[in-house]
């Protein structure tokens, strides 16, 4: 880890860890949002944190003070009780830290020896992060620093979901006043089948084939009741036998995978759900996660809680009537996953293609919807979490995440990330195109011994093909809900595209020739790492940019609404052209 020694009076802001050193005189520490892994000793009489004093825990060991952001240390410092004091700075104020016989207070509070939260009982709202002379990063002071503090901007709550009256949630549910009308809704499952079902008298007939769930229905069930109850603030209790609100059933259908009808508690049967018979043909993997039999789980739990076909008026908005953006879709994205053997005794080759990439969860719009009828889940993910994707993963991922400092992991990608961290939009983790799937196929039957050129067509045909369509490729496989703010993202050895968001960002882009688009609003630190990284604000005119090099020797970058730490950047474009850094 690196050491820094300030000189006196030295205002410093870091972009990475290091071990501190203060001197006899009066010093500073900025602390990035994002940024953790500092030790400080005892002669650096403040420390400015990014976010409230409600949004760390604190812990006393001995005379030493460790500051947390979820499970993440952020600091340790030595705390000193004498004249001049160590003081932490946050965005609602500054407290002065204390230690003695007695223990050790934060804002006249006590410290305890277990990591928790402290709730000041002195705070001093005049003084803030930022306020006062901003570091130059080396001695002496900045103000273009100080104006980059000023753009910080944290959140770790939700923002803005979406209302009824929009067109995402318009869309998807069936009407405002269709929905269940308790904060429980229970589910069960059917061991007989209900008098009422026999009086339906609709374009089904319940009681064809009527049976219970098997044991694999049943298991997909209750693995799709907890999503539904991780969006929306409703309590999902499994009953007994015909007592649930949501009761389950398998019958005889034609030309339909199930059926549900919708959330009203008359007719007896609705809200109950009817899975074909006939889809226990296709085995016991059927109802398993990423299979077509657990996308029809969760599409008619869907139903019977109130939302309808993506394609009947009104409809989404045009271009998101898929799987990208919602289960309720009938129009299937890429969900094919190629399986290739080779038989060394006859060098026969031989594909089969598994349906394992059908979606797992609700996606964005389907979240929309329901939360718009039922509220959402704030206890969801509301600390600090980490989402990781990968190609070989061949999966769909929708994050609702409630609160808290949360990062996007691609780090192991070798393949091309485009991700967009804007909520309510799609982005792509470990991209392969065909034609690199083509390649890492062609190169394995070589290495079992086979790489003749009627193979090689062979092979280029499976991925120009009639199923090439559907071949998984990655694209589109992460979205991230409306009102959900992810502050971090590292990504792999690909080329990678970046998009911030409108709070403080760290951006780490690992090898590839990255471009990180930035302009959203925050203080962000932009990581390029190895290859030639170039950062875009194509909002911004290069008269409308302030730069300022660092001691550390990263660059400062402030606009009018956003300000960066850039490290291991090669280039800046603005609307006009290139900026030269300093």
């Amino acid at each position: 880890m690196a050491k820094l020694f300030l000189e006196a009076g030295d205002i410093f802001t870091l972009a990475t860890g290091a071990t501190v050193y203060g001197s006899t005189g009066t010093e500073r520490l900025v602390v990035r949002s994002g940024v953790s892994g500092f030790t400080v000793d005892a002669n650096v009489e403040r420390m400015d944190l990014a976010g409230a004093s409600s949004a760390y825990n604190y812990q006393q060991t001995g005379n030493r003070l460790s500051v947390y952001s979820g499970s993440t240390l952020v600091l340790t410092t030595t705390v000193q009780d004498d004249s001049n004091g160590t003081q932490l700075v946050f965005t609602n104020g500054a407290v002065d830290v204390k230690v003695g016989a007695g223990g050790m207070t934060l804002g006249g509070a006590t410290v305890s020896t277990t990591a928790g939260a402290v709730t000041p009982v002195t705070i001093d709202t005049g003084t803030t992060t930022g306020s006062g002379s901003g570091g130059s990063g080396g001695g002496g002071t900045s103000s273009l620093m100080t104006t980059a503090t000023a753009r910080s901007a944290t959140d770790s709550d939700i923002t803005s979901l979406k209302m009824l009256d929009e067109a995402e949630v318009k869309g998807v549910i069936d009407a405002p006043d269709k929905k269940w009308l308790t904060t429980s809704v229970s589910y069960s499952f059917n061991v007989t089948m209900p008098a009422e079902y026999s009086s339906y008298s609709g374009d089904s007939n319940l009681t064809t084939g009527w049976q219970a769930l098997d044991s694999n229905e049943m298991a997909a069930v209750r693995s799709v009741m907890p999503k539904m109850a991780e969006i929306v603030s409703l309590l999902f209790p499994e009953t007994s036998g015909s007592t649930g609100d949501i009761r389950f059933s398998a019958n005889t259908q034609t030309g339909s995978a199930g059926y549900a009808f919708g959330p009203e508690t008359s007719p007896g049967y609705m809200g109950d759900v009817f899975l074909n018979v006939a889809n226990r043909s296709d085995g016991a993997t059927h109802y398993s996660q990423g299979e077509y039999g657990y996308l029809t789980v969760l599409h008619e739990v869907g139903h019977a809680m109130g939302l309808k076909h993506s394609f009947e008026a009104p409809t989404v908005p045009s271009g998101t009537d898929t799987y990208d953006y919602t289960i309720m879709s009938y129009t299937a994205t890429r969900n094919l996953k190629p399986n290739f053997t080779y038989n060394s005794s006859t060098q026969g080759a031989n594909v089969e293609y598994g349906s394992t990439a059908y979606p797992t969860g609700y996606h964005i719009d389907d979240i929309a919807g329901l939360q718009a009828l039922y509220g959402a889940n704030l206890q969801t993910r509301n600390s600090t979490d980490s989402y990781a994707l990968s190609f070989d993963q061949y999966k769909y991922l929708t994050i609702w995440d409630a609160g808290g400092t949360d990062t996007i992991n691609a780090s192991t990608a070798t393949g091309r990330c485009t991700i967009d961290l804007t909520p309510g939009t799609l982005s792509t983790v470990d991209y392969r195109s065909l034609e690199d799937q083509k390649t890492t196929t062609t190169q394995w039957y070589a290495q079992q011994g086979r790489s003749d050129s009627t193979l090689t067509d062979w092979i280029a045909s499976i991925y120009s093909g009639t199923n090439s369509s559907k071949l998984y490729t990655g694209e589109n496989n992460l979205g991230i809900a409306w009102g959900v703010v992810i502050e971090n993202v590292t990504t792999g050895s690909g080329n990678d595209t970046i998009k911030d968001n409108f709070v403080n960002n760290n951006i780490q882009t690992g090898a590839g020739n990255d471009t990180i688009d930035l302009g959203a609003g925050g203080f962000d630190t932009v990581d390029g790492g190895l290859g030639t990284d170039t950062v875009r604000l194509l909002t911004f005119t290069k008269s409308q940019v302030q730069q300022e090099k660092q001691a550390d020797g990263s660059s400062l970058i402030v606009t009018s609404t956003c300000a960066a730490t850039l490290i291991g950047i090669e280039a800046v474009t603005c609307s006009d052209g290139a900026l030269t850094l300093l």
